[in-house]
């Protein structure tokens, strides 16, 4: 597994079955590189992922061409496998591989893996907030809380729904609020900074109806980038599931 720490690298462990099946067809249909590698210090080979078959619990590689290498990763305990996919270095472990014959092909099998890493930065993707998962931001203006809806959010920042212009000259562009509370529906909340980076007028047809102000996130505690990457990976999720409804 990637060399972070015990505590960042669970934080960016996939463990759901959907969540690894979609990757791992991912891997296949981009046809990445991976290596594989036993936890002793034997020999390595570089491997493709051949098929998913989620009916069968099964995911499906190419061997090494050292009938030694494969061997050797055959009667290993448990292989490590390590790739970058678009940029976004993950692996995974599988256990008890074996010798399979798929389309007159040899090919290594074993059971698809319980969990993934997948470190993903993704920081100009920026995830519209539907209605479905309210995000909201509590800032303190003036020693009093106030609620803001989120209209987006990325890993950098996320833009402030300020429906009455709270936000005004007294916070310009390049002040920090403090000790903001941001509410991710599902994920928790974490406590954190915003830098105002622009602020655009809102209008319905011709009259204004508020501003949406860009800020960008400082001072988040430890493992804040992976919950919130996942809490904009289950907004997408939401979204898919409600587009293939609608159709």
């Amino acid at each position: 597994m990637p060399a972070d720490s015990n505590e960042t690298q669970g934080a960016y462990l996939l463990k759901g079955r959907g969540e690894i099946l979609e990757k791992l067809k991912l891997m296949q249909a981009k046809k990445c590189l991976l290596s594989a590698q036993t936890d002793g210090a034997g020999s390595g080979f570089v491997t493709t992922v051949v098929q998913v078959m989620p009916e069968k619990g099964l995911v499906v590689l190419d061997p090494s061409e050292n009938a030694d290498t494969n061997r050797q990763m055959l009667a290993a305990p448990r292989v490590v496998f390590r790739g970058q996919v678009d940029g976004i270095q993950s692996s995974f472990v599988l256990t008890g591989l074996i010798e399979a014959n798929l389309n007159e092909q040899t090919v290594l099998a074993a059971a698809i893996p319980d969990a993934l890493y997948w470190r993903q930065r993704r920081k100009f993707y920026r995830a519209t907030i539907p209605v479905a998962m309210p995000a909201k931001c509590v800032v303190s203006l003036d020693g009093q809380p106030a609620e803001f809806g989120i209209a987006d959010i990325s890993v950098s920042g996320l833009a402030l729904i300020d429906k009455i212009c709270r936000l005004g000259d007294a916070y310009p562009v390049g002040h920090i609020l403090e000790e903001c509370r941001l509410i991710l529906p599902g994920h928790g909340e974490t406590m954190l900074g915003l830098e105002l980076r622009n602020k655009a007028a809102v209008t319905w047809g011709n009259s204004p109806i508020g501003q949406r102000v860009g800020c960008l996130f400082r001072g988040a505690g430890r493992n804040f980038e992976a919950r919130l990457q996942k809490f904009i990976y289950d907004v997408e999720l939401l979204k898919k599931r409600q587009d293939g409804v609608m159709r």
